[in-house]
């Protein structure tokens, strides 16, 4: 069942998200600039060059010692793609704090419209049902 939409809206704490707005951009920003200027891992020496491949006899050790480089090669190469990731996931979480800053700027610039259009509708009730009260008055009068 779906959450009426009023209902939903008059439980969001909005004084809290508007306090809390410009920080949380601030936070995403900060975020972006550390994650996005580290230098990536230094990669490794080649897993085996062409001089190593013209060597007759490879003993179990440099074997061992290769495999091991290769390894390390290939979870570098992972440990790259993961940081691209991160940092693709950090622009767009930047860009929805920047968006969710202005949505609550403009979402509190509309409370203030709202609450003078209130008591300006009050105001204005209040006038008219003078107005028909001076009129019955007068008439009964």
């Amino acid at each position: 069942m779906a959450i009426p939409w009023m209902l939903a809206l008059k439980a969001v704490p909005w004084g809290d998200v508007i306090d809390n707005a410009p920080r949380i951009a601030d936070g995403a920003k900060k975020l972006w600039d550390n994650v996005a200027h580290k230098k990536a891992a230094v990669h490794a020496e080649p897993v085996m060059t062409a001089a190593a491949n013209t060597v007759k006899a490879i003993t179990p050790e440099a074997a061992a010692i290769a495999a091991l480089t290769a390894q390390v090669v290939a979870a570098e190469a992972a440990t790259e793609a993961v940081h691209q990731q991160v940092v693709a996931t950090l622009e767009m979480t930047t860009a929805l704090a920047e968006q969710n800053a202005l949505l609550v700027r403009q979402l509190a610039i509309l409370q203030r419209r709202l609450s003078q259009v209130v008591m300006a509708t009050a105001v204005v009730a209040v006038v008219a049902l003078s107005g028909v009260v001076l009129v019955l008055m007068r008439q009964a009068g």
